[in-house]
């Protein structure tokens, strides 16, 4: 059995402790010093504060208002004001409800559309009437191409505090028309001239045979004629297409009369007239 020799000390292990025992005195002698403080502070008695003398003068308080009689009642203090007089409540009136805005605009489209329909029935109307009147007006001017129509030389009913070129109905109308085509068909009979080779007979055969269309001008003259319908004698033809042409504008011819009514000569110069009683014997 070996035994192992023992190291000395090293200095630098000698010098931590030395460094270990110097850190505790110091700190035990901070914490006496600390003691030693708090005690020698408590040993000290606190200064007394200076006693301050009060000094008093004596004044005399300046009177005020005049001195009471000694007979004089009691005095009473001051009435309370009464308490006001609480708010009268105000009735607010309910709101008036307000129409609903939708509701506001469909009353005013249905009162459109109401409107609107209205509209249509009165344009219906009107139009009806229009086209009422005009195929009467054209069944009367209808009847006056019909040869075997009745010959009316009367003058057509009026009154005399009547206007002159009033208004007229439709049935005088077609009077006033028949009345004019026979005025205007005796101013051309006037200026025709017969053919000497027909004898009577034959002419009052071929006399309701002959269909002339004419338009007139507002000065009066013939603008143009058409034979609608010819005897089948060119010599009773070609004389009525003579005496026709007497009042033509076109060779300068006569100027035959317009109807006195306005209604009546406004119907003339735009429809013209069909003149068909060729008679020698009216003439």
């Amino acid at each position: 059995m070996t035994s192992t020799p023992i190291k000395p000390a090293s200095p630098q292990q000698g010098g931590g402790a030395f460094e270990i025992g110097a850190g505790i005195a110091l700190t035990l002698a901070l914490h006496g010093i600390i003691a030693l403080s708090v005690w020698w502070a408590s040993t000290l008695a606190p200064e007394e504060p200076e006693q301050l003398e009060l000094v008093f003068d004596r004044v005399e308080l300046l009177a005020l208002g005049e001195e009471r009689p000694e007979a004089a009642l009691p005095r009473m203090a001051n009435p309370e004001p009464p308490p006001p007089a609480p708010d009268e409540a105000v009735v607010v009136p309910d709101p008036e409800p307000q129409p609903d805005e939708n509701q506001v605009n469909l009353q005013a489209q249905r009162h459109e559309e109401e409107q609107e329909r209205q509209r249509q029935r009165d344009e219906e109307e009107r139009r009806r009437e229009q086209e009422e009147r005009e195929r009467r007006r054209k069944a009367a001017l209808s009847a006056l191409s019909n040869p075997d129509r009745p010959y009316n030389d009367d003058a057509p009913e009026g009154s005399p505090d009547g206007v002159a070129g009033g208004t007229v109905s439709d049935a005088a109308m077609a009077n006033m028309m028949g009345t004019y085509q026979a005025r205007l068909l005796q101013e051309i009979l006037r200026a025709w001239t017969v053919p000497t080779t027909l004898g009577d007979a034959e002419l009052a055969q071929l006399a309701g045979s002959v269909r002339v269309f004419v338009r007139l001008s507002e000065g009066g003259k013939i603008v143009s004629h058409t034979f609608r319908a010819r005897s089948g004698n060119e010599q009773f033809d070609a004389s009525i297409d003579r005496a026709i042409r007497q009042f033509h504008v076109q060779f300068g011819g006569r100027t035959l009369p317009l109807p006195d009514n306005e209604d009546v000569r406004r119907e003339v110069l735009r429809e013209g007239l069909l003149l068909t009683r060729w008679d020698s014997t009216a003439r």
